[in-house]
């Protein structure tokens, strides 16, 4: 049985011109790349990682990229988009949306990536047989989960394509950042280097990361002595 190949697009930003700059988003970009690399000839055949960090970041590329792998990809094969950043939420909290590097508060339309641009690029890879996972380490990104419902609903066949989408913190928290990384990108690449089969059988599943990320990311908040709640979303 011939393994599926994996394409991974890992983007982060912590230099910000128009937001707050922040610390360890480019460390958890190349923390995931490496994460999925290291299960080349494991989990998956070939393993294909690009990894965008402050200038490369901008819309624009992270858009292109993503199509581009996708394009790529064969049915079957998994494409992984990985985003670490500000997030923010518009239109009465109706809207999620993160921001690349060139973010301009004066044009937000063409220089954010909203839930929807990310959804409808997932959709149409996974109606194609592909499966996607979204993952995302930034501020109320489980608002996405929300936006994503009908999405989800249209992939129900296991065998077929489908989105799985892998989210920091739910719709109305925000995300932690513990310097050197944020915490739930720290947990996730963590689980996928091993820490994750929780039950030792050799194989680390979906659900294994769901619970080991989960429970690791408050584990490294409170080693932080931070009180903040943030509960990711799979």
């Amino acid at each position: 049985l011939h393994a599926s190949d994996c394409y991974v697009l890992s983007a982060g930003v912590d230099n910000y011109t128009n937001a707050n700059k922040l610390n360890g988003c480019l460390n958890d970009a190349r923390n995931t790349s490496a994460a999925f690399q290291a299960q080349k000839g494991v989990l998956f055949g070939a393993v294909q990682t690009q990894t965008l960090l402050d200038g490369q970041a901008t819309c624009a590329n992270i858009t292109q990229r993503f199509q581009d792998m996708g394009r790529r990809a064969k049915p079957g094969d998994f494409v992984v988009l990985f985003l670490s950043g500000h997030g923010g939420r518009v239109n009465n909290n109706q809207t999620w949306h993160f921001l690349p590097v060139d973010y301009d508060p004066q044009n937000r339309a063409d220089t954010t990536l909203s839930d929807r641009n990310i959804l409808d690029a997932s959709d149409l890879l996974a109606r194609q047989g592909k499966k996607v996972i979204v993952i995302i380490d930034a501020c109320f990104a489980g608002q996405l989960a929300i936006t994503a419902r009908e999405y989800l609903a249209r992939h129900r066949t296991p065998n077929g394509g489908g989105i799985v989408l892998m989210l920091s913190s739910s719709a109305d928290q925000t995300s932690a950042a513990l310097g050197q990384f944020s915490a739930f990108a720290k947990a996730f690449a963590d689980s996928m280097h091993g820490s994750g089969d929780l039950n030792h059988d050799g194989k680390t599943t979906l659900q294994e990361i769901r619970q080991y990320t989960h429970k690791q990311t408050q584990q490294l908040l409170r080693q932080r002595n931070m009180s903040d709640k943030q509960d990711s979303e799979f």
